[in-house]
């Protein structure tokens, strides 16, 4: 039976595994940076190993993992939110790099803004599109009939 605890060490396995991958690193590629930049000797299996839940991790080897992958150590433990909540889209690593990436460039105030500017772009688009579709007529369903 899996434990919540088991769940978490998956989830946050998961969100280095993301991250990993967002940024073009194989297992090997990470393993010879954490050894090189941080000085820690933590193997392609190990790595497989701490992606898929399956070992528990040191907190300093999560921190030496979070510094390769150059995100804080507080993004490798955000939990997703439930599914259902309307939050857990914004939870998405690939998102918050992104973001990440915005922050040098722009103010959160700026950012902010953009991202309220294309969420109603993109339900413009929608609405209008809604609006194009051709509505069947209540006079032509009673021809029909």
């Amino acid at each position: 039976m899996e434990t919540g605890y088991d769940t978490t060490l998956g989830r946050i396995g998961e969100r280095i595994r993301t991250f990993r991958k967002s940024r073009g690193l194989r297992m090997k590629d990470l393993a010879a940076d954490l050894l090189e930049r941080q000085g820690v000797q933590i193997g392609e299996s190990m790595i497989s190993r701490i992606e898929n839940g399956q070992t528990e991790l040191r907190l300093g080897n999560l921190h030496a993992i979070a510094a390769a992958l150059n995100v804080d150590v507080s993004e490798l433990l955000r939990l997703p939110a439930p599914d259902h909540h309307p939050l857990g889209v914004l939870d998405d690593p690939r998102l918050l790099y992104r973001v990440r990436q915005l922050r040098a460039l722009l103010t959160d105030e700026q950012i902010r803004i953009s991202l309220i500017q294309f969420i109603d772009l993109l339900l413009l688009m929608e609405d209008e599109s809604t609006k194009k579709k051709p509505k069947k007529d209540s006079d032509d369903e009673e021809d029909e009939g």
